[in-house]
């Protein structure tokens, strides 16, 4: 073996050419994979980390019966239920999402994402703190003293990681917590936070089963399955739907598991990202089999004397695949450092605040298994057949005894083979790609209801733990409102409670006059916003008609209400809604306080929440003047970069509140691209995925026509000296390039036409059968394909026909 492996080095260096272009196409297909392998594995394969026994915990999700993809939260009733009543899941946790603002009186305030979180929660996580303890029971008793955990940043942004911190008590939403533990090191259950306070048991009320706000978590008890723990849920979700029909008809609850919770947005299309950078690798394996196949014939003659003087067939195919195994190898080790440069590429298009805290990207075992597998199978995949095809025709080269070695038909027909299968799968690749970009382009110019330009927007308020008195919180922004706007460049300033590409909050109404639907499920619903008059005009959401809010819409008077041209066309067919009323919620028998109508005053025009999924629901828009909210959202339209205003954006909060700061200070354009980033990243992937092949393709196209032209160098020669023009010459020689593209594209098609179907669901206005992307694609391949053959004949053409003739 040490031997063979001697003779491969030595081979491999006086082939420097070859050897280079093995290794970069194996190195590239390898590293993309690894790359993407190593994504693929941090969502789906590594273990959540400082959560024991993943296998057993669970998501509690509401669920519209007949909607299989219709998940959204629990109400909190329902979930007590559920904890009361279940004999097959344990540990059940809920979390309510905080934020946290410290102040010490000496430094600017600091805000924190922190979350509520059932005393359970940590036991049934199986996460222990770093420093410290966790909740008990006592912590979360009505009247106990206010204790906080902290996660590991903010315990060495705001204490340095000092000891000392923990039975430290600091001012959290104006009140005194101490600190009675530290988190370890990345954990940021649920989402990203950095706090955690004890859950109090929170009385409710019957009416609050329509609201769904709660994520839910458990564990399967010992011996339970999740069919099991799934039937159950069902049975008590009916038992409900029957006591309160108002709120839980035609609703059911769901068990899920929580891996599938978290990766449910994702994981087909990481799946796809995969299958993709495998097949850029059997693309680069199909291009080195060529190179080899080559090779192999140019050595038949000394691979024939070598069999002559007794060397077994065994043994020429193990000295072949040795050779292939250490380029496998190198190409290993080169596709390291592509891995690691792609990583850093495509981690540069994912926003921060997207990235779950349970993601770990480092390259672990895992990823070097994937690695050294891809860097030893793929010499099975490009060698084996270059070092069968040399052993058989070692005898043969004895017999004929040219001096030129002539590949015979079943090395032609591997090496065409291995070529209609590169074009084949790179317009796979090619037409995936083109459907992401497509989809991708046209979500970019679907006009977003709004201009974006020249927006900053953040978000502040008054955390309602600390600030009760209602009339102290309009008055904090009754008063920002005019400091923000009289800042300079600013041009107009309005608050929203929600900004576009966020969650999106739907709520049931009615219409006066109309009968009112027996349940929820059955009820008209239609996303709701709070805003001010200034932020329509700085979002420059146009009135389509009637009138928008007033100074004179005060709390005092009628409530009024805009609503969209959605909610109009839908709601008020062939009529004017201007002047009707409307009201929020249903009348389910335990809210005593008479309905509130608001009127409809104007139209505006539509501001879908998220451009990717269909607007059907329209919206209505309440005054702000008229409402009271904690925390809201301001858009301010300035002149300049927007991207300069966040110092005199923070200097003018704290001139009115001293120990309130702003966070989630963003331009318009930012928050318009972080909602879709998931399209743009995508669709770039993929057409680094189609490029790539393509360049493979082509170059394997372009080594098979080159091969074809020096075998038949004497012929051409022959032709042109008995008068053969150049263009019958490139016809003649291309016809056969030609052929081995058009069998790999029509292969290619109707396998892409199998394959996108898959894609239907993650397309934005874009068929997996789009007629232009196929054409356009289709076409790409079959010009890059055809000049890769035109090349090497136009290169042989300018032969003169004596020197041709003298290689024979």
């Amino acid at each position: 073996m040490l031997t063979d492996l001697r003779f491969a080095l030595r081979l491999l260096v006086k082939s420097p050419g070859l050897t280079v272009a093995a290794v970069c196409a194996l190195g590239f297909g390898i590293g993309l994979s690894t790359a993407v392998f190593n994504v693929f594995s941090a969502m789906l394969l590594r273990p959540f980390p400082y959560i024991a026994d993943e296998r057993s915990l669970v998501f509690l999700n509401s669920q519209r019966l007949g909607h299989p993809d219709s998940f959204y939260e629990l109400s909190l009733p329902d979930f007590y239920d559920l904890r009361q009543d279940s004999k097959t899941l344990e540990g059940f946790t809920t979390t309510v999402d905080r934020t946290m603002i410290f102040t010490d009186g000496k430094n600017p305030p600091i805000r924190a994402l922190g979350a509520d979180i059932s005393v359970e929660g940590f036991a049934m996580l199986g996460t222990s703190p770093l420093r410290g303890r966790v909740f008990d029971a006592a912590d979360a008793k009505p009247g106990a003293p206010q204790v906080a955990l902290i996660g590991y940043g903010l315990w060495h942004r705001l204490y340095g990681g000092r000891d000392d911190t923990i039975g430290r008590t600091v001012p959290i939403n104006g009140r005194p917590h101490t600190i009675i533990g530290v988190m370890p090191k990345g954990f940021a259950f649920p989402d990203n936070h950095e706090m955690w306070t004890p859950l109090t048991t929170i009385p409710t009320k019957e009416g609050e089963r329509g609201s769904h706000s709660f994520p839910g978590w458990a564990r399967l008890r010992p011996g339970v399955s999740l069919d099991e723990a799934c039937t159950e849920a069902a049975t008590l979700a009916a038992r409900l739907a029957r006591q309160y029909p108002s709120t839980n008809d035609g609703k059911t609850l769901v068990v899920r598991p929580a891996r599938e919770e978290a990766t449910h947005d994702s994981a087909l299309l990481m799946q796809l990202m995969l299958g993709a950078a495998l097949t850029v690798l059997l693309i680069a394996c199909a291009n080195v089999a060529n190179l080899l196949l080559a090779r192999a014939a140019a050595r038949t003659h000394e691979i024939a004397i070598r069999v002559a003087v007794g060397a077994s067939r065994w043994q020429i195919i193990r000295q072949i695949m040795t050779e292939s195994l250490v380029l496998g190898l190198l190409g290993g080790a080169f596709g390291l450092l592509v891995a690691a440069w792609s990583e850093n590429l495509l981690f540069s298009a994912v926003p921060h605040e997207e990235i779950p805290f349970w993601m770990n990207f480092g390259f672990d075992w895992r990823v070097f298994t994937f690695t050294a597998a891809a860097a030893i199978l793929s010499p099975l995949v490009f060698g084996f057949f270059p070092a069968l095809q040399a052993s058989r025709s070692a005898a043969t080269a004895l017999r004929e005894g040219s001096r030129t070695a002539t590949a015979g038909r079943r090395t032609l027909f591997l090496r065409h083979a291995l070529v209609v299968t590169q074009v084949a799968l790179s317009a796979v690749l090619l037409i995936t790609a083109g459907l992401f970009i497509r989809s991708f382009l046209k979500l970019a110019t679907t006009p977003p209801g709004y201009d974006r330009a020249g927006v900053i927007t953040f978000r502040v308020g008054l955390p309602p733990s600390q600030y009760t008195d209602k009339d102290q919180i309009r008055r904090f922004f009754e008063q920002l409102d005019p400091a923000l706007a009289a800042l300079p460049g600013v041009q107009v300033a309005g608050s929203t409670s929600m900004l576009p590409g966020k969650s999106d909050n739907r709520n049931v109404f009615l219409i006066e006059g109309r009968p009112e639907p027996v349940s929820m499920q059955t009820a008209d619903m239609a996303t709701t916003h709070t805003v001010s008059p200034g932020y329509l005009a700085a979002m420059r959401i146009p009135l389509l008609r009637g009138r928008t809010f007033s100074p004179d819409d005060t709390r005092d008077k009628p409530l009024v209400v805009l609503v969209d041209q959605q909610f109009a066309d839908r709601l008020f067919p062939g009529a004017d809604p201007v002047g009707q009323r409307v009201s929020l919620g249903l009348s389910d028998g335990y809210d005593k306080e008479p309905r509130k109508w608001a009127q409809i005053i104007g139209i505006v025009g539509n501001v879908p929440q998220h451009l990717d999924r269909p607007y059907d629901l329209g919206s209505l828009y309440f005054a702000a003047s008229q409402s009271d909210a904690n925390f809201v959202n301001y858009a301010l339209r300035v002149t300049g970069d927007p991207a300069t205003y966040g110092k005199a954006i923070t200097q003018a909060v704290l001139s009115v509140q001293s120990d309130i700061p702003i966070y989630n200070l963003h331009t318009m354009e930012y928050l318009h691209a972080a909602a879709y980033w998931k399209q743009r990243f995508f669709s770039q992937v993929f057409s680094a995925f189609g490029l790539g092949a393509l360049f493979l393709a082509a170059l394997g196209v372009y080594g098979v026509m080159s091969y074809a032209v020096v075998q038949r160098t004497a012929e051409i020669g022959v032709r042109m000296a008995l008068g053969a023009s150049e263009s019958q010459i490139l016809r003649l020689v291309a016809r056969q390039g030609a052929w081995l593209i058009a069998l790999g594209l029509t292969l290619g098609l109707l396998t892409a036409l199998g394959v996108t179907r898959l894609l239907a669901g993650l397309l934005y206005r874009v068929s997996p059968s789009d007629p232009p992307t196929y054409f356009a694609f289709t076409f790409l391949l079959a010009v890059t394909g055809l000049l890769a053959c035109v090349l090497p004949v136009r290169r042989a053409t300018r032969i003169a026909p004596m020197a041709a003739l003298r290689t024979e």
